[in-house]
């Protein structure tokens, strides 16, 4: 409930909009997404990074850390980026989104990636959200 968390009256009216962006935790804990991804890239959790840029609906931000898990700029145990990476781009109705990251992705495993244009949507909602990096995603069921 926003009682648990005193910044999210007016308080996050003056900070940044990433940074106003609360991670609503059980109990009367709250997590400012900027200070956790400060973290996690101190730390090198990129792939939790992604994670974490998909929940909070930041699309291109995680594709952009899962790219470079793909590309092996970033390393992170045995994560690669690229499951996900086809994932969130078959559900994102944002066609530059797609264009922009499916080529390395249809590089890197062409058999698997072709599910980005051909596998059925996971729900028949049509309905999507708009998302604070002006991306948009289907409606996950």
């Amino acid at each position: 409930s926003s009682s648990a968390c005193p910044h999210s009256s007016s308080a996050s009216s003056s900070l940044s909009p990433t940074r106003a962006r609360i991670l609503a935790l059980p109990g009367p804990t709250a997590i400012y997404a900027q200070d956790l991804e400060n973290w996690m890239l101190e730390k090198k959790l990129y792939h939790a990074l992604g994670v974490l840029y998909a929940f909070i609906h930041m699309p291109r931000k995680a594709l952009k850390i899962w790219a470079k898990l793909g590309a092996g700029e970033y390393t992170d145990g045995p994560h690669t980026g690229v499951h996900e990476s086809i994932e969130l781009l078959r559900r994102t109705t944002d066609v530059e989104l797609v264009w922009t990251y499916a080529p390395w992705l249809l590089q890197k495993v062409p058999d698997a990636a072709i599910q980005i244009f051909t596998a059925p949507l996971p729900s028949s909602s049509s309905s999507s959200s708009s998302t604070q990096d002006g991306d948009s995603l289907s409606s996950p069921t």
